[in-house]
This record gives C-alpha cells, sequence and structure tokens, in this order.
C-alpha cells in the first residue's frame, strides 16, 4: 500500500478534515509509538511500511526517558502533540494503529503488542478492518 492510501484511510478513519491533518495525526502516534516501545520493534515495524510511512518510526528518543509506558501516558502525549481532548487522541490512535499494523502484517504486530504492557490493549482490540487496494497488474 502507498504512503498516500495510508494517510486516505487514517484521514477517514479518524474523521480528520484534511489529508494534511491525518499526515500530522500519524505522525503524532508513531513518533509517540516508537519512544513507547523502542528501536528495535520501531525497526521492525517500519520494516514493512512505505518509506513515507516509515519515516516517523526512526530517529526518536529512547523509551527510558519516557518512563510511563503505559496507554495512558501514551494518549496524554498523542493529545499533547496534536492539541487535541482524550476521546480524540483515543479515536485518532487507533484509526493510526489499526491502519499501520494492517498494512505491517500480524506478525508485526504481534511482535508490537508483545513489547507492550496489558494496559495497551484497548487500543489494539478496537482494530478496524479496512480493504486493501488490490496491487497494479505487472507490467
Amino acid at each position: 500500500m502507498k504512503h498516500e492510501d495510508i494517510v486516505n484511510l487514517i484521514a477517514r478513519s479518524a474523521e480528520l478534515p484534511t489529508r494534511r491533518r491525518a499526515e500530522q495525526a500519524m505522525r503524532a502516534v508513531l513518533e509517540t509509538l516508537a519512544e513507547q516501545v523502542g528501536a528495535s520493534a520501531a525497526r521492525g515495524l517500519a520494516e514493512r511500511l512505505p518509506l513515507e510511512t516509515s519515516v516517523y518510526l526512526h530517529d526518536v528518543t529512547a523509551p527510558s526517558h519516557h518512563p510511563s509506558r503505559d496507554v495512558d501516558g501514551f494518549l496524554d502525549r498523542v493529545g499533547g502533540r496534536l492539541a487535541v481532548t482524550r476521546p480524540d487522541a483515543i479515536r485518532i490512535s487507533r484509526a493510526v494503529i489499526s491502519i499501520v499494523t494492517l498494512v505491517a502484517g500480524e506478525d508485526r504486530t504481534k511482535e508490537l503488542r508483545e513489547s507492550l504492557p496489558p494496559s495497551w490493549r484497548d487500543i489494539f482490540e478496537h482494530r478496524r478492518f479496512y480493504p486493501i487496494p488490490p496491487a497494479p497488474p505487472p507490467a
């Protein structure tokens, strides 16, 4: 799936008004997620994403600088980065994580989930499933 497709799905799923806002949301969620899971798990997820999407999982602060790895701390940081309410941070985070993990595949999603405390389950359990556009026919 192309980066543009991912952004469009996030905009629709998170009910965001523009592609620009969807891009900002994706960046906030993925950078915050990478801070929580650390470099190895972030790299594993990034390997399966388009370059333009994966860039948000690189060059982040190590998790030790953010001792609160619970989902509440994550949602507070996402909400702060986007200047949104808690319910909006939840909706946006679920949308971004749902779509990115769908693109990355079940094996990477499992690795990611296993690297996080149980309090994160709700973010992953509410995944919506989106059809992945078919690949273009070979030239």
